[in-house]
């Protein structure tokens, strides 16, 4: 009788949930601050809430488009416990310190496996340091890693700062009058 490691699969055997990508993780300074990226983990769910909890409520609007000043249990452990292969989140915290949230990017990967889109959050006292910038860098390269041809993303129109972030990192930007939401568009198979 052999023994395994209890945390490496038999030959042929699948984790039920793949295990944390720990190989994702990025550290990086923006204008005097030092982040970790790295994709969310359940256990980021009382950070995560205090992330909303600190977040204008404003920019909270621009996100959800609607006001969310808290998130229900459920809604928490939906943006906590993911399955990193259907979707991924990578959050940015501060490179040493108490592990809370400064922003957050969410990508959804459709079942196709061409297309996936984004959604962006940061923090709204730390805005204006590159740090959304850096979380959509990092969505864009994870989502043409992974071989999607599309990065989608849907904003307010109204959301000046997330349309004009998207069209400096090369998105298509279409904003029609009259309608809810704008459209941001990365072909990543160029």
């Amino acid at each position: 009788m052999s023994l395994t490691q209890p945390d490496s699969p038999r030959t042929g055997e699948q984790f039920a949930m793949p295990p944390y990508p720990r190989e994702l993780e990025q550290q990086m300074s923006l204008a005097g601050l030092d982040v970790l990226l790295r994709p969310i983990r359940p256990e980021d769910a009382s950070a995560y809430a205090d992330f909303i909890a600190r977040t204008a409520a404003e920019d909270l609007r621009m996100r959800f488009f609607t006001l969310r000043r808290r998130l229900p249990a459920k809604d928490l452990a939906r943006y906590t416990e993911i399955d990193y292969q259907r979707e991924m989140a990578f959050v940015a915290l501060p490179e040493k310190g108490s592990g809370e949230i400064l922003g957050e990017v969410r990508i959804y990967c459709f079942s196709d496996g061409a297309t996936a889109e984004f959604a962006l959050l940061v923090r709204s006292d730390v805005q204006r340091r590159g740090l959304g910038r850096a979380l959509l860098a990092k969505a864009i390269e994870y989502s043409r890693a992974r071989g999607a041809t599309a990065l989608l993303g849907q904003m307010r129109p109204d959301n000046e700062a997330m349309i004009a972030l998207a069209r400096a990192l090369g998105m298509q930007v279409e904003v029609t009058p009259d309608v809810s939401f704008a459209v941001a568009h990365l072909d990543l198979a160029i």
